[in-house]
């Protein structure tokens, strides 16, 4: 399997800082400063959430509405209503 590491960019199209995409098979992980935040996989629909996402901030909120393309409130909706699983677990990333 191939990892392919990008940095995500502003809205004026500069790097952001420690805001990270990982593209890795059919998955998508987003990883705001050292912490993974998400896992996107794309061939069965499924998006589970680390149980850090409780303590972010508004700009790694911002950049996961980003990565995921859903509002904050669309976000946080679909953890209330199940639709994205919660983890504590490290999201299916080994280091």
């Amino acid at each position: 399997m191939h990892i392919f590491v990008e940095q995500m960019t502003t809205a004026s199209g500069n790097p952001a800082p420690n805001q990270i995409r990982i593209f890795a098979g059919t998955c998508q992980f987003f990883q705001s400063h050292a912490t993974v935040i998400c896992r996107w996989d794309k061939r069965r629909g499924e998006v589970v959430m680390s149980s850090d996402l409780r303590h972010t901030s508004r700009t790694t909120m911002a950049y996961l509405s980003f990565f995921l393309k859903m509002s904050p409130v669309a976000i946080r909706k679909a953890i209330k209503d199940g639709r994205f699983k919660v983890c504590d677990g490290t999201l299916g990333v080994e280091v």
